[in-house]
């Protein structure tokens, strides 16, 4: 099997930092003006204050992460005849060797498109993570959809689909007895 190394895209990294910007920006007005968000469908301010404290905060911390993410010198994606390097988000698992991978799917949530990978112990790949909030968000997704490891290629110079076929053709050679399922 070639090496496939897939880089981060720093155009599309970027984008999700303004749209991430431009929710804080949101927030911070609603949270300074909140009466002139008011109106018949929302009349209640506090509601709109509340909303922009949110937005503030949980689109900031995705600012923080996101312009971490554009910082970043490493691959977004490297796969070879050992298995998976993931660095394509905050919480990526790193290294996924082929033989602790089960099947790799596409998921969609919140109209977006993911590559599951299933792996055979989700509690290592989320227990080796080494901040508390990643680990959240792992388990999280583990409990949600039953697996902790999410590729997405918002990040990388790739699409979904040529990813999925990617990682699915990477798996099918490295695993024909599994793949056949």
């Amino acid at each position: 099997m070639e090496t496939t190394v897939i880089p981060l895209s720093k155009t599309k990294t970027f984008l999700l930092l303004l749209g991430s910007l431009g929710f804080v920006i949101a927030g911070i007005f609603f949270i300074a003006m909140p009466d002139h968000f008011t109106s018949y469908r929302m009349p209640f301010w506090q509601v709109i204050f509340a909303t922009g404290i949110v937005a503030v905060l949980f689109f900031g911390l995705c600012a923080v992460f996101i312009f971490k993410k554009l910082l970043c010198k490493s691959d977004g994606l490297h796969i070879d005849h050992t298995g998976i390097i993931d660095n394509s988000t905050a919480v990526s698992v790193g290294f996924i060797p082929w033989s602790d991978i089960e099947d790799i799917q596409t998921v969609r949530t919140a109209g977006q498109a993911f590559v599951a990978v299933y792996v055979r112990k989700p509690e290592h790949y989320i227990e080796r993570q080494p901040g508390s909030f990643a680990r959240k968000v792992l388990r999280s997704q583990y409990k949600n959809f039953g697996t902790p490891v999410y590729i997405s290629a918002n990040t990388l110079r790739i699409n979904h689909k040529q990813l999925e076929n990617l990682l699915k053709t990477a798996f099918r050679e490295q695993n024909p007895t599994k793949a056949e399922r």
